[in-house]
């Protein structure tokens, strides 16, 4: 067995026997599934309204299990529907984040100096701008089109990634490896995309699970205060804004799609943490 190979069953091994890491795995995976099937598979559509239905409470007689909005519409439906957007925000905000701090965090951390330095002050100026602020200002520029948040959000969570890629760089780019690297003269592209990317590839997928849960959290803000996703889709944030309105007498507007957001952000959370147990045992 190779030595990578071994490592790889290793790590397997130390995020599997992570308790937290596999219930929250588990709970992530049971919340995709419903996503994905609810919306296709229920009685009711994302839009069926019917005001003889409106407000119901929770019941399983009619499928209504988590009651109805004041338009009559079903809300088990809608919240699963939302999981979708939210989750499809975050996966993607969190990829654009990913290419883009990576691309940076590497080309800083390699070449040093004056590039370095300007690189870096930059992503300082940024750091002093409040990103949800930078966001909004973005979203109200550009539209609420739902690719156009997805964009926003990604360019803008990027610059913790960058700091962390490019403090990984800066630690193997004088390694004996590295040496024999630039000593038979390979081009800097291949030696970032061959060398340098694969061996920060820990501590980046590590902080990737957990910027998803703050992307999600971003793009349910926004939702929140009327700038993100619009109807007639929904989101976890859209929903909790307008079971926030109904929280006196349709409490359940409200009490489902949080929860369910809760739940989903505990869940990545556990997942990030087991994540980096199980990549780098030497920092628990």
């Amino acid at each position: 067995m190779s030595p990578s190979h071994s490592a790889r069953r290793q790590a397997l091994a130390r995020f599997a026997a992570n308790r937290a890491a596999m219930v929250g795995l588990v709970l992530l995976t049971v919340i995709v599934l419903l996503a994905v099937i609810v919306p296709m598979a229920w009685p009711y559509g994302l839009e069926d309204a019917s005001l003889e239905r409106a407000l119901r409470p929770p019941s399983f007689a009619d499928f209504h299990w988590f009651g109805t909005d004041a338009n009559g519409r079903d809300l088990f439906v809608r919240v699963f529907y939302g999981a979708r957007i939210s989750l499809a925000i975050g996966l993607i905000a969190t990829v654009i984040a990913l290419f883009i701090g990576v691309a940076w965090g590497t080309t800083a951390g390699w070449f040093g100096g004056a590039v370095d330095m300007l690189m870096m002050r930059f992503v300082d100026i940024l750091y002093a701008v409040p990103l949800l602020f930078l966001i909004i200002v973005l979203v109200t520029v550009l539209g609420n089109n739902i690719f156009l948040i997805f964009a926003a959000i990604g360019a803008v969570e990027w610059l913790t990634m960058s700091r962390i890629v490019r403090g990984q760089t800066i630690a193997i780019r004088n390694l004996e490896f590295m040496d024999g690297a630039r000593a038979i003269a390979l081009p800097t592209p291949r030696i970032l995309t061959r060398y340098v990317v694969p061996n920060i590839i820990g501590p980046v997928v590590v902080y990737s699970t957990l910027l998803i849960p703050v992307n999600i959290i971003v793009e349910s803000s926004l939702s929140f205060l009327g700038l993100g996703v619009q109807e007639p889709l929904t989101s976890w944030g859209l929903l909790i804004n307008q079971g926030a309105t109904m929280l006196d007498s349709a409490s359940w507007m409200l009490v489902f799609p949080a929860v369910l957001l809760a739940i989903t952000m505990l869940s990545f959370n556990a997942v990030g943490d087991g994540l980096r147990d199980a990549l780098d045992p030497r920092g628990r």
